[in-house]
């Protein structure tokens, strides 16, 4: 892939229910084709997380995410960057956001994805005339988990915790 990398680091990710990472990961295999793409965990990433304390992980099993089901999400696809990807977005972004504030707003957990939530499918290689088959334009979406995460995108490690 010709993309920068993030350092190894953990992250706060949001986990599609069951049936939400059912119809994305049916999407995902329509698209991937063998050119070394990882399949990470299918999530939404609200934020990096400097350090992990013990209370952190009880305090997101605390968290009510249950405003998070059925929320709308187009697909995206970008061709033009520095590397090419393809995934969901929030419909209404700024809705989206305000039900990510209310949740995390407890937590002193600063939500860093705001300018750009979505879910990945898919990040490198793939010609644009694939992806024109994906019939799924629109889809809903609803979160059930939040997981932290370690990433080591170097050693093509996605790790949830």
């Amino acid at each position: 892939m010709a993309h920068s990398m993030h350092p190894i680091s953990f992250w706060l990710y949001l986990i599609p229910d069951n049936i939400s990472s059912i119809r994305l990961q049916g999407i995902r295999n329509k698209i991937i084709y063998d050119d070394g793409t990882i399949n990470f965990p299918l999530h939404l990433t609200i934020s990096n997380v400097a350090s992990i304390q013990p209370q952190l992980y009880s305090e997101l099993l605390n968290l009510n995410i249950s405003s998070l089901n059925n929320l709308n999400f187009k697909l995206r696809t970008n061709f033009k960057n520095y590397f090419n990807s393809v995934s969901y977005i929030p419909v209404e972004k700024k809705i989206f956001n305000e039900k990510i504030y209310s949740i995390f707003k407890k937590l002193n957990i600063e939500y860093s994805r705001k300018n750009d939530p979505h879910v990945s499918l898919y990040y490198g290689e793939c010609n644009y005339d694939q992806n024109q088959s994906i019939k799924e334009r629109n889809i809903q979406i609803s979160f059930n988990k939040i997981s932290i995460a370690f990433v080591d995108e170097k050693k093509e490690i996605w790790k949830l915790i």
